[in-house]
């Protein structure tokens, strides 16, 4: 093993009447410490509170004022000595605690390449880098707790649509030229529409001798629609800016529930309410904007016993955070199986090496083992058997199935789940893998992995990924390889600051023998959000190659020609919002945008009699639904811009609803 002892503090110092005082360390602790990885977070920790010299007896002989133990002969020398000796030992403790805070990532893994085999240090790179990251646990615990505190919590949100009017206009002529097709005599549905129509008058006039369709046809005039048979045209100027708003609020034992869609930012045009009292089984239902009342449906009237228990287990039972493994089970169950991977890591070369991305170059250490046939074949029965005699699991699984169905026998379908594994460890064990792939990891003097690759022998199959980070400048690699040509390649170059990352980035393609390349941007990307965009302009001149695009100037292709796409995502655990937009010079061509936020529930209070109608039956509903004032709803339609043509239309739909 090829040990780096430039990242460990020496404690060598000189010998001073037969005892060892601490020397500076110079074997270029201040150029190992200076990682060139300068964002790197502190996943060590090892030699935290490490002591320079313990040793009882050397502290003694110098509180004595003699190196050697031995009494002291002059008590006003003592008292000189005294405190220089304790004044430059506190500086030498003080010293030793900054050091070790500083560069305590390359202490910690300096040390662990002295004291371990190449495979042991290996073991601990990955599990230091994949198993031990502190942000992913942290996040796994905060959504385990809300989870478990489902119980009194509010979630409320939209989801917004934004469409310019150049977008409204293309979708109506998409429209109506599609129902010109429909409706010519020349299309698959010949004058469909009208013949329904035609029907429907005849019934009206109690009328049941009408022609049939070929004879119809031959009859009917479509008027002065010429052969499109009178194509309706649409307008859809209301749907500019349509936004579902909602709230779902969770008590001990009852739910409260809200969609409302509301168009052009203005009043919502439809609410539904939703309350649900799991003791006494009962749902409210109401939509404000047409009828004032709730229909009250009670479920032990209509639904099975067993599935409204297991409604009420799911919504409301103690189990709800079965969903999830509690974070000490989680840890234990991923440290098992992490372990049982990484142990069948063997011959491992290690040797100092140069790893570069995007042209920026770091020096670091490879680690360079072979994963082939035998090692995929002993790793996977190995799993497959842990697995199917896994207590924790088992206890997870039955959990779980307890909360969702209540009614089987959840250890009956461990057991089979059991029995599938110990069938399966059978099936590789006789499996016939041929495969031999050769894994490097490139690690800087902190331990972090900065660079993986993962290629066949000739190195013709495979990919190289990572990144180079000097002075807050980041520069990122990925390259895709088969049979020896590079498919793929995307490199990245910008800063990595408290912000996040901020850089531009190349995709380059090749495929069929065509090369393309396609740039984007990140900007202060981080784990709980950025900004994406990507110049539209590159996939319009790709749909000109391909004559998706004929007129380059064409008004509906210009709204691609000149826009970007953004893609934004915000989130501290209790607020989330983001986007996904097309913007011409800023202006939004169509957008998408949500919002969320997590808040503590209230009160959830049950309407009275006064307020809610019994439904018992489907006979009952329908007489609730009679009551609904869905003229009203019309109006208010056609208030926020719904042609009158299309109002008329939907009232005649309303009206058969009432009818039948």
């Amino acid at each position: 093993m090829d040990n780096n002892l430039n990242n460990i503090p020496e404690n060598n110092g000189t010998s001073v009447n037969g005892s060892n005082t601490p020397a500076e360390n110079s074997s270029g602790m201040n150029t190992a410490g200076t990682s060139d990885y300068t964002g790197a977070a502190n996943n060590g920790g090892i030699l935290n509170g490490y002591v320079m010299n313990s040793d009882p007896g050397y502290t003694q002989s110098f509180a004595q004022g003699n190196p050697n133990g031995a009494e002291p002969q002059n008590s006003k020398q003592k008292s000189k000595v005294l405190p220089i000796v304790l004044g430059a030992a506190g500086v030498v403790v003080v010293a030793a605690a900054v050091l070790g805070f500083v560069f305590r990532g390359a202490l910690a893994n300096g040390w662990a390449r002295l004291t371990k085999s190449p495979e042991e240090y290996t073991r601990y790179v990955l599990e230091k880098n994949l198993l031990d990251n502190d942000l992913m646990w942290k996040g796994y615990d905060e959504s385990y707790k809300q989870v478990a505190d489902l119980k009194g919590m509010k979630l409320s949100g939209e989801v917004r649509m934004e469409l310019s009017k150049d977008v409204i206009n293309m979708v109506e002529d998409a429209y109506t030229d599609y129902q010109n097709t429909r409706y010519s005599s020349y299309g698959g549905y010949e004058y469909y529409d009208a013949y329904y129509e035609y029907i429907e008058e005849e019934w009206e006039k109690d009328n049941y001798d009408y022609l049939d369709y070929d004879e119809w046809v031959k009859t009917y005039d479509p008027g002065d629609g010429g052969d499109d048979g009178g194509a309706p045209a649409i307008q859809l100027g209301a749907l500019s800016d349509i936004a579902m708003i909602y709230e779902v609020e969770r008590g001990d034992d009852a739910i409260r529930a809200m969609q409302a869609l509301q168009l052009a930012d203005k009043e919502y045009l439809l609410t539904m309410n939703e309350i649900y009292d799991s003791d006494k089984h009962e749902l409210y239902l109401q939509m404000p904007e047409i009828n004032k009342d709730y229909a009250k449906l009670e479920l032990e009237e209509i639904a099975d016993q067993d599935d409204l228990e297991e409604l009420d287990n799911v919504l409301f039972g103690t189990d709800v955070k079965a969903v999830m493994m509690d974070p000490k089970t989680a840890r234990s169950v991923s440290n098992r199986y992490f372990d049982l991977l990484v142990s069948k890591i063997d011959d491992v070369e290690e040797k100092k090496d140069t790893f570069e991305a995007a042209g920026q170059e770091q020096k670091c250490l490879t680690l360079k083992f072979t994963v082939d046939g035998d090692m995929i074949k002993e790793t996977g029965v190995e799993l497959c058997e842990t697995l199917s005699d896994d207590g924790e699991l088992r206890s997870y699984f039955t959990d779980y199935a307890k909360s969702y169905l209540p009614t089987e026998d959840v250890d009956d379908m461990w057991e089979e789940l059991s029995d599938q594994l110990k069938q399966t460890a059978e099936e590789i064990e006789d499996a016939d893998i041929d495969t031999e792939m050769e894994c490097t990891l490139y690690v800087d003097n902190i331990g972090q992995i900065i660079g993986v690759k993962f290629m066949d022998e000739k190195e013709e199959n495979g990919f190289l990924c990572g990144y180079v980070v000097k002075s807050g400048k980041l520069n990122f690699e990925l390259s895709c390889m088969k049979d020896d040509e590079e498919i793929v390649n995307l490199e990245g170059i910008g800063k990595l600051g408290k912000s996040g990352v901020t850089a531009d980035f190349d995709l380059t393609i090749r495929a069929q023998g065509l090369k393309k390349k396609i740039s984007f941007a990140l900007e202060n990307m981080t784990p709980k959000g950025g900004v994406f965009t990507m110049e539209l302009n590159q996939f319009y001149k790709l749909a000109q190659l391909a004559g998706v695009v004929d007129d380059e100037e064409d008004d509906y292709a210009k709204l691609i020609k000149d826009a970007t796409l953004r893609i934004e995502y915000h989130s501290d655990g209790k607020k989330m919002d983001g986007s996904v937009g097309i913007l011409n010079d800023g202006d939004k061509v169509a957008y998408v945008s949500w919002k969320s936020e997590v808040a503590n529930a209230g009160t959830i209070e049950m309407p009275s009699s006064k307020e809610s109608e019994k439904i018992t039956d489907e006979y009952e509903m329908m007489e609730y639904l009679e009551d609904c004032d869905l003229d009203l709803f019309v109006d208010k339609l056609e208030e926020l811009g719904l042609p009158k043509e299309a109002a008329d239309e939907l009232r005649e739909e309303f009206e058969d609803i009432e009818y039948y």
